[in-house]
């Protein structure tokens, strides 16, 4: 199973810790996004898709921090809605 991969009952889950650096602009540590009911095999393939996008998402987040998390328009919190496939 990928290391991205958890168990929760009967459901997976994609769980990927954000990097420390990025945490004040996500307003969180984690991605979460549930996979549902898929079955083990699909549930890797749509973690492998979840973590490229993933690295595609925090290295656009971290070559856009021209400003600092102090500044008040950096307290927007980034949506992670895209992700989701």
């Amino acid at each position: 199973m990928s290391s991205y991969l958890k168990r929760k009952g009967d459901r997976l889950l994609f769980r990927r810790r954000i990097p420390q650096s990025l945490i004040p602009h996500f307003g969180r540590s984690e991605l979460a996004i549930s996979l549902g009911d898929l079955g083990p095999q699909a549930a890797r393939v749509k973690a492998r898709a979840l973590a490229a996008r993933s690295d595609e998402l925090f290295s656009m987040v971290s070559r856009n921090l021209h400003f600092s998390p102090d500044n008040s328009r950096a307290r927007r919190r980034v949506h992670v809605a895209p992700l989701t496939m």
